[in-house]
């Protein structure tokens, strides 16, 4: 048998959902911070780009794109189909991707603190836009 959910149900678990993934992109972020300044970098940039993809995650479920039946299974390459600010965000992260990758499997084992510092502001400025979004959202 199946169930009923109406719209409005529908749509307060999707910005619970949203705020639940603001929250640990925040955690995350901060733990990012905390490892930059015990000079661990290559957990930093772990740290801050998994913010990232929460951020992005949480950008894509306050979006029609979070209804969609087939869309991408990457978090940055859903964010590019909520707009054209949100690509341009997701251009801006994705080009952490292949870094984190290298670090994550060793073949580099060090990261500049300027690159690490760089994405930790761009997550932050990302949130920023979305709980500015958010607001907007909420007051309309």
């Amino acid at each position: 048998m199946s169930n009923v959910v109406s719209a409005t149900t529908r749509f307060a678990r999707r910005v619970e959902g949203a705020q639940r993934l603001l929250e640990g992109a925040h955690i995350h972020l901060a733990q990012a911070d905390r490892l930059f300044f015990q000079g661990d970098m290559c957990s930093a940039l772990e740290y801050a780009y998994r913010a990232a993809l929460r951020a992005a995650g949480a950008r894509v479920a306050m979006s029609s794109i979070a209804a969609r039946k087939r869309k991408p299974t990457s978090a940055i390459e859903q964010l590019r189909l909520v707009g054209a600010s949100e690509s341009l965000w997701a251009d801006r992260i994705a080009g952490y991707s292949r870094l984190r990758l290298r670090v994550s499997t060793g073949v580099e084992v060090k990261v500049a603190a300027q690159s690490v510092q760089d994405l930790m502001t761009i997550v932050s400025n990302f949130l920023h836009d979305i709980e500015g979004a958010q607001d907007g959202s909420i007051a309309a």
